[in-house]
């Protein structure tokens, strides 16, 4: 003898099955409207945000682009510390391994100073490993 569903029970079933699907959307809708995407999203953005910055300058260095690999200041967390930074002080710092021989970037403080400004920078905001305050003050003591 073979037990069947009643119809009954199938609709109860497709009914769960409709209801949790309603609920999981009422929650990723909720979780995008409270801007929860955008904290977890940073979470990854933190740990790649060098990678990123590295591949770019391995790029500009294979191109021969030297405006861009010496004048672009990307955003990075490099020894514990947040600042923008330009492909030769990665370089210089073990965070870019280009074999592409791009010369010296003429980058002095003067110039990371108009970038601490024409970007609005905070005194405490880095660049380079030096402060803004201190760029601005004309004390570049790198940090």
């Amino acid at each position: 003898m073979i037990k069947r569903f009643s119809k009954k029970a199938q609709q109860s079933n497709w009914f769960m099955i409709i209801l949790v699907l309603a609920i999981i959307t009422l929650v990723v809708v909720a979780l995008a409207i409270t801007g929860a995407f955008g904290k977890i999203n940073n979470l990854f953005n933190k740990v790649s945000d060098l990678e990123v910055a590295a591949q770019a300058c391995e790029q500009y260095a294979s191109v021969g682009l030297k405006t861009s690999y010496c004048n672009t200041f990307q955003k990075v967390e490099l020894n514990g510390k947040v600042q923008y930074a330009n492909c030769e002080y990665l370089k210089n710092h073990g965070a870019v391994f280009d074999d592409k021989e791009i010369g010296n970037c003429s980058v002095d403080d003067n110039f990371l100073k108009e970038f601490c400004v024409n970007k609005k920078l905070g005194d405490e905001e880095m660049v380079n490993g030096k402060t803004c305050e201190k760029l601005k003050e004309g004390n570049s003591v790198s940090t």
